[in-house]
């Protein structure tokens, strides 16, 4: 069996799964609309953890462009200072915060982030709910 005959066989065996994810992604775009064809100039919450954490993408692109510690912030409770060594790494989503930051900018890297939360959520609910039921339309309402 070539390639070509494999991938067929791979898109014909998870056709339904392809579709809902699909789905899921339109279902996505609808209920954060017009999120999509705003990614750079708006963004997804109010202005309270969602301004802090573009705020934080920032610091974290900048202190590893200028190769310094992100442990320690001179400009955040100024003259003093503010210590971030108990603060928890998320080392997952802080690089991907860091690689969709620096392509499109912070405020992008936490649309785009944000975004793809909804899909991915639903499409592991969706598998979580087949594994237990082995009923796809019960799934995808899941999801």
């Amino acid at each position: 069996m070539n390639i070509k005959e494999s991938k067929k066989n791979w898109i014909k065996t998870y056709k339904s799964e392809i579709i809902i994810f699909t789905f899921f992604i339109l279902i996505s775009i609808i209920w954060t609309y017009p999120l999509i064809f705003k990614l750079n100039s708006i963004f997804i919450g109010g202005h309270g953890d969602s301004s802090a954490t573009i705020w934080s993408i920032w610091w974290f692109k900048e202190v590893w462009k200028d190769n310094i510690s992100n442990l320690f912030c001179p400009i955040t409770a100024a003259p003093f200072g503010h210590d971030f060594s108990d603060a928890i790494p998320y080392q997952f989503t802080d690089t991907l915060f860091f690689i969709f930051s620096s392509i499109f900018g912070e405020i992008s890297a936490y649309n785009i982030i944000l975004f793809l939360s909804y899909p991915l959520s639903a499409i592991t609910m969706y598998f979580l709910v087949h594994y237990f039921t082995k009923n796809k339309l019960v799934s995808m309402i899941s999801g």
